[in-house]
């Protein structure tokens, strides 16, 4: 056999560089797998009796945790349709944890039950409140459930098309199938951003319904993308010490990983200025209403924490070269930016779903912490403190866990990266200039 590819077969793997180890060895990885979705549950069940919101605590783990597995499939049709040679060994990760979509559907059902909980304020809203009567068209109990099966229902084809085709050509070594791809990845990423910007109206956006920002989903979509990044990078880095992707996946790779992790970091500061200045320029009372619940409970403090977390600090630490290729420092600095996106999403939902909703608990706990009037930076991240409950994070950790957990199980059951792309060869012998 030669290492020659015929114009109908790519080269495999085993003859470009047999040395890699092409899939997780029988029984290997399984007790981290089964721990990782245990604790996971373990996390999130134990949240239910440690918060009187716990519905939204829920949510603010939940959409964090789908902006990656979001990111993935994003990820994914990205580098189809720009037909990039870098990234196959990183891809199949992409694939898998975006396959964990469907798990992300089941794990919605809990938001369902607490649908009056989260979105009671346009639920059972006031009868006179003419804003919210205008928008019943499109915030009403039928159509939000339509909207939730279309969005996954798109998600999940996707997701699956791209990782089953891939998978194919582990066998065939057909090069037609990545011409196929990323032919479809351009009417995917399509309906991809329309569902993942109205998805974010709905699930996050319309918990106060008087308020609207057209550029919302955009901030949403950028902070998800630089999570997966972030996430992957984890990941992978974790893998290569248990001894998967050695010369699959190398420096170079990881250069280009945080290459773009900062590069979205930097979108996502973009798009949320974007935002703000607009509505402060305007100063139209509908829009600043939002803005206006964040200087409360302490919750100006957090607006600070992600000026210098989610911008400040990481512009500088990533910008560096040696931060992107040293593979001790970059997977701190990636865990750091998945940190701050669980901050954002405490800070894009809690303000707006405890407003008015359990003023009681907040109250009492931030009077306990740093009194009712807080001066200061420390006497409002004490309030903050005092306002949210550990649920708020512990379910986003639990969620983590959790697909962290189902992504290994496919891991463990698919090669570790596509072993017949027609650009493998590309991948491997990358190279940052």
């Amino acid at each position: 056999m030669t290492a020659t590819a015929t114009p109908q077969t790519a080269v495999s793997l085993q003859q470009l560089a047999p040395q890699i180890t092409p899939k997780v060895k029988d029984g290997d990885l399984a007790t981290a797998q089964m721990g990782l979705i245990v604790a996971g549950a373990a996390l999130i069940g134990v949240s239910w009796f440690l918060t009187d919101h716990f519905f939204l605590s829920y949510l603010v783990g939940y959409m964090g945790v789908l902006g990656i597995v979001l990111g993935a499939l994003f990820f994914v049709m990205v580098q189809h349709i720009t037909r990039a040679g870098w990234s196959v060994s990183v891809r199949r990760l992409a694939e898998n944890i975006a396959w964990t979509l469907p798990v992300m559907l089941a794990l919605f059902v809990p938001i369902l039950i607490g649908f009056d909980d989260i979105y009671g304020h346009w639920t059972h809203a006031d009868p006179s409140d003419h804003v919210i009567a205008g928008k019943s068209g499109y915030l009403n109990k039928t159509f939000f459930f339509v909207r939730v099966a279309v969005y996954f229902a798109i998600w999940t084809a996707l997701a699956w098309y791209f990782r089953s085709n891939s998978i194919k050509q582990d066998e065939t070594g057909d090069p037609r199938a990545s011409l196929k791809m990323s032919k479809l990845a351009a009417p995917g990423l399509f309906v991809f951003a329309l569902s993942i910007t109205f998805a974010a109206f709905d699930w996050i956006m319309s918990i106060d319904p008087h308020w609207f920002s057209t550029i919302f989903g955009v901030t949403y979509f950028a902070g998800a993308f630089m999570s997966f990044l972030g996430f992957a990078t984890v990941f992978l880095i974790w893998l290569g010490k248990k001894g998967y992707y050695r010369d699959a996946i190398n420096t170079e790779h990881y250069h280009d990983l945080g290459k773009l992790m900062w590069a979205f970091m930097v979108f996502w500061t973009y798009t949320n200025f974007s935002q703000y200045m607009l509505i402060w320029y305007a100063n139209l009372p509908e829009e600043t209403s939002w803005f206006q619940y964040r200087l409360h409970d302490g919750w100006g403090a957090v607006g600070t924490i992600l000026i210098f977390g989610h911008f400040l600090f990481p512009f500088v630490f990533l910008m560096s070269r040696h931060m992107k290729r040293n593979k001790l420092v970059l997977p701190i600095g990636a865990a750091f930016m998945l940190l701050m996106h669980c901050i954002d999403m405490q800070y894009l939902i809690l303000p707006s779903g405890l407003h008015g909703h359990v003023t009681e608990h907040s109250g009492e706990h931030a009077a306990e912490h740093a009194g009712e009037h807080a001066h200061g930076f420390a006497a409002e991240f004490g309030e903050y403190l005092g306002t949210i409950d550990a649920s708020d994070i512990l379910c986003y950790l639990g969620f983590l866990a959790l697909i962290t957990g189902v992504t290994m199980l496919h891991v463990r059951r698919t090669n570790l990266i596509p072993l017949r792309d027609p650009r493998l060869g590309e991948s491997l012998n990358f190279h940052n200039i």
